[in-house]
This record gives C-alpha cells, sequence and structure tokens, in this order.
C-alpha cells in the first residue's frame, strides 16, 4: 500500500473512531434524559395548575425539555438529582410558571413577586436574575430551561464546597451558607435526602 493511500485509510478510521464515540456518547444522553424523563412524570402534578389545563400526554411531552437540561446541566448523579429535586419543590414543574405567565398562579406560587407584582425568579428552578441572568435573556422556552438548570447545577457545586453539605447548598440556595454553629433548616435537609435517594436512578 502506498503511503498516500494508508494515510487514506488512516483519515478513514480516525473519523469512524470519532464518529462511533459521537454516537455513543449521544445514546447514553438519551437513555439519562429517558431516566429523568421518568421520573419528572412519575411526580404529581401541580393541584393548584390555572387553566389551560394539560392531558397527561401533553405534561409528558412539556416534561421533556426540564429532563434534558437537567442531563446537559452536569453529569454527575447526585448533582443531577439535586437539580430535579430543586425543580420539584420550586414549582412542582408546573406548567404556568415554565411557560413565563406566573402573574396567573395562585397567591403565594407567583415567582417571588416584587411590590409591584412583577415576578422576580423565572423557570421551574425559580432563579433570579442576578444569580442567574442568561435564564432571564431569552423568552420561555427549552432555551431558557437549559441555562436555568445549568445555573442550578452550577450553584449547587459552589455551594456543596463552601458550605460542606448539600444540606448546605440547598439552605444556601434561599440564604446563604448556614452559619456554623447551626444546622441546615430543615427543609433544605429533606432535599438532600431526597436527592440522594434519585441520584442512584441518574
Amino acid at each position: 500500500m502506498t503511503e498516500p493511500a494508508k494515510l487514506v485509510l488512516f483519515s478513514c478510521l480516525a473519523w469512524l473512531l470519532m464518529l462511533g464515540r459521537s454516537c455513543s456518547a449521544e445514546a447514553s444522553t438519551d437513555r439519562a434524559v429517558e431516566r429523568v424523563h421518568a421520573v419528572l412524570v412519575a411526580m404529581a402534578p401541580y393541584s393548584a395548575e390555572p387553566p389551560p389545563g394539560e392531558t397527561p400526554e401533553q405534561r409528558a411531552g412539556r416534561l421533556r425539555s426540564p429532563a434534558r437540561a437537567a442531563v446537559q446541566a452536569t453529569s454527575d448523579p447526585l448533582i443531577r438529582a439535586a437539580v430535579l429535586v430543586q425543580g420539584k419543590h420550586e414549582s412542582r414543574y408546573a406548567r404556568y410558571v415554565g411557560e413565563g405567565r406566573c402573574s396567573e398562579g395562585p397567591r403565594g406560587s407567583r415567582c417571588d413577586p416584587d411590590r409591584a407584582g412583577k415576578p422576580r425568579a423565572a423557570t421551574y428552578w425559580q432563579v433570579w436574575r442576578a444569580a442567574c441572568p442568561a435564564a432571564h435573556a431569552v423568552p420561555p422556552g427549552t432555551e431558557r430551561d437549559r441555562a436555568a438548570a445549568r445555573c442550578t447545577a452550577a450553584l449547587l457545586r459552589y455551594f456543596v464546597r463552601e458550605c460542606g453539605s448539600l444540606e448546605g447548598a440547598f439552605h444556601a440556595l434561599k440564604s446563604g451558607c448556614p452559619h456554623r454553629s447551626k444546622s441546615p433548616a430543615v427543609w433544605a435537609v429533606t432535599r438532600a435526602r431526597e436527592a440522594r435517594a434519585l441520584a442512584g436512578r441518574m
């Protein structure tokens, strides 16, 4: 075999190898999305969801966006599970929140409105502009879900390091790391427990 022919052969083999790795990675991501999606679908729908309503099939279709966003946000099973738990407790993955219709929600569930009634938090993860500007820079939809999930994962990783535990990280998302002389709030401990239970399914 001539040298040019060898170069062509090696180039083809390298390309096929790269293609195989790409396909394998994509398949792995798709499997992870399916697992996360199953977790989201199994969560109880928000009981006070304002109209318009949605069928179980419509809800399952809508939840594919946050499922993929959570998978793309981090490869760490525990942090990914924590992202799902944060969304669950912050919004119950309600349709009106995901669609940016917070003002239509029941009183007390309108995305942290200011005195004028304008929502300050956005997305299923209820992130604020100061902490997650990218999630507020795009309209409701897949891109916003992706930005919010990525930001939530980054904040959780950061606070796990700063606060020393996942419990402390959940606590910090609302009010900063708990003082050394105090334990994280009960609700933060509950969220951390749920995340650890979910991590094995990620």
